[in-house]
């Protein structure tokens, strides 16, 4: 959520895009680990091959399917972690909005008022809008399997117009 104060450059935007998209790989990585590890041990249980790291050429074949749809999963599970922070990232703006307009609801992030305040100090409604439908975009574009990294620097330009 530091994304939107932070983005005030070409480079700064890049670099923020970058850092947005490499913790939530890390993220989906995380999330996969055990279940991969899980998985090579009972093929290779299962096969008889005594190290799963260096299978015999018989088993290759299964152990690269096996790979081939961890590294799947692993990919949608970094869109999955990318998606909430895009969605986190539009609730952020949901406050500036509510700021800016003088809303009298309670706010998502009102433990980061002074930044949703600082954000909404320099740009209009308007513009706050459009950078709401620009991480409505970039959640489409990451989930019709866009190079994530293209729809979030796309998306960081995006906010460093607003």
């Amino acid at each position: 959520l530091s994304l939107p104060v932070n983005v005030t450059s070409l480079s700064s935007a890049l670099l923020s895009a970058r850092e947005l998209v490499d913790a939530a790989t890390e993220r989906g990585a995380a999330r996969t680990k055990s279940v991969d590890e899980v998985e090579r041990a009972e093929l290779a249980r299962g096969m008889g091959v005594e190290n799963p790291e260096r299978p015999p050429k018989w088993a290759r074949t299964d152990f690269k399917r096996l790979k081939d749809g961890q590294d799947r999963r692993r990919k949608r599970a970094t869109i999955d972690e990318l998606d909430r922070d895009l969605q986190d990232l539009l609730a952020f703006y949901r406050d500036v909005l509510v700021v800016q307009v003088g809303g009298q609801v309670t706010l998502v992030n009102a433990e980061m008022l002074g930044n949703i305040e600082k954000v909404a100090g320099r740009c209009a409604p308007e513009t706050t809008m459009r950078a709401m439908e620009a991480i409505l975009e970039a959640r489409e574009k990451i989930t019709a399997y866009v190079t994530p990294l293209l729809a979030v620097e796309e998306l960081a330009l995006a906010l460093r117009a607003s």
